[in-house]
Order: C-alpha cells, then sequence, then structure tokens
C-alpha cells in the first residue's frame, strides 16, 4: 500500500513523465504486435552468419546452462543471450567489463561462458537516487530483497569483481578489455559517454556489444530507459569511420 501511495505522489509531482510513460507504453505495445518470430529468427540467422559466429550453437550452449541454473530463464532474457554464447565458442575472450549489473544474472552468465575469463562488473552504490528509483525498487523492501539476491548470485561465481561505482568513472580508468557489454543508463548524456569510454577502453580486435539500441526514434525519450542515444551515437561513429557497427 505505501508503494502504491508513493508511485501516486511521484506521478503527481511530475505530471510530465505520465504523458511520457503513456506513449512509451503504446510503442511497446504497438511493437509486440507487430512482432513475427519467423522473420525474427531469420534477421538474426544472417547478422549471426555475418558476424561469422554460430548463433544454433550458441544457443545449445546456452540452454545447457539456463538447465543447470534455473534463474538464467528469465523475462529479461534476450537475444545478447545467444550473442554471448556465440562469441563464448569462437573469440579468446580473459577481460570482460559490465556496465549495468542489475541483478547480477548476466554478470554469471558471462562467468560460466567465460570461465577463464574475469568478469567486472560495476552499477551504482545503493545509496544513489538513481539506482533506488528505476525499476520499480523503490519500495524499502523491495529495494532491500533485490540487493541481497543480486549480491547472492554475484558470489556464485570467483572471475566476477563486483564493484559499486558510476560508469563515468570509467572516463579516468586505463584498463583495457577484450569485451565491454554495455546496458547502464540508456539515454542522453550516460549513454554516449560508455560508449565512447568502452571504445578507449577496448582492446584491439575486441567486442563492443550494446543494449537497446533503438532503430526507431522512440515517441517520447528519456534518460533511463527509451532513447536514440545509442543509435545516433554508434551511426555518427560509424559515418566517421571510428568502429564497426
Amino acid at each position: 500500500m505505501k508503494f502504491i501511495i508513493k508511485k501516486i505522489i511521484t506521478n503527481i509531482s511530475k505530471p510530465y513523465l505520465i504523458p511520457i510513460k503513456i506513449s512509451n507504453k503504446l510503442q511497446n505495445i504497438y511493437l509486440r504486435n507487430s512482432y513475427s518470430r519467423e522473420k525474427y529468427e531469420d534477421e538474426q540467422e544472417k547478422i549471426f552468419i555475418k558476424l561469422g559466429l554460430s548463433r544454433e550453437r550458441g544457443i545449445i550452449k546456452l540452454n545447457s546452462l539456463k538447465s543447470q541454473y534455473s534463474f538464467l530463464e528469465k523475462p529479461m532474457s534476450s537475444e545478447h543471450q545467444n550473442l554471448f554464447a556465440s562469441i563464448s565458442i569462437k573469440e579468446n575472450i580473459k577481460d570482460i567489463l559490465e556496465i549495468g549489473t542489475f541483478d547480477g544474472t548476466n554478470a554469471f552468465l558471462l562467468s560460466q561462458l567465460f570461465e577463464y575469463a574475469q568478469i567486472e562488473t560495476i552499477d551504482l552504490d545503493e545509496t544513489n537516487d538513481e539506482f533506488r528509483e528505476s525499476y520499480g525498487r523503490e519500495e524499502a523492501e523491495k529495494f532491500k530483497i533485490f540487493c541481497e539476491e543480486r549480491d547472492k548470485i554475484l558470489s556464485l561465481s570467483k572471475n566476477i569483481i563486483f564493484k559499486k561505482k558510476n560508469s563515468l568513472q570509467l572516463t579516468f580508468s586505463d584498463k583495457k578489455y577484450d569485451l565491454i557489454w554495455i546496458d547502464g543508463a540508456h539515454g542522453y548524456p550516460v549513454a554516449p559517454i560508455d560508449i565512447a569510454n568502452s571504445l578507449r577502453l577496448l582492446k584491439p580486435n575486441g567486442i563492443i556489444v550494446c543494449d537497446d539500441v533503438w532503430q526507431k526514434k522512440p515517441i517520447i525519450q528519456d534518460e533511463i530507459y527509451n532513447s536514440f542515444a545509442a543509435f545516433e551515437t554508434l551511426s555518427t561513429l560509424k559515418k566517421s569511420r571510428y568502429n564497426k557497427f
């Protein structure tokens, strides 16, 4: 009840957020309704082949892991898992950076797919208001449980290093990585900075994977979830011939 009351107060105190939420929900409904599984699978196969990867072998390896760890099978599972699994079959990856730990399941997945690699995963400290107020974690008890469950999952693997820090601090880092997974704040100005930092911190022939790259501009954008920032940034870099995208 307290959580519901707080949500109502938030909407009243920030009325400008209401049309943003409604517009983005309507757009997501439209995208889901226009989704074709057969067309999607065909498109993905072509992309993996172009990248020199076997999507089929990646899925087999991924499903084997999911059969061992049921918590890896969740609503937020998506194509990036198949991609990581396929990369793990072909590439020799030693150092991995994950920007945006969330609940720890993806860091754990990476630790199992790349068992001889070191996975460094970073996320905002729990005291950060932006961290507490995103992904429905506002309610105190729910927030506590979320953090405890995340830490429990991360502790299951010895090759995971979890650091509580803002990704913007990577501006002052010089450690290099073979694989970087960008899944922090999706909007301006954080996403472009994360991408620029990742290019700088990438080893020669390294790989950057970026989450939620919208190819069509969201009706209304925000700094955390729905944004055209990643696509615009990567497209600009491609035009400048700074990266393969």
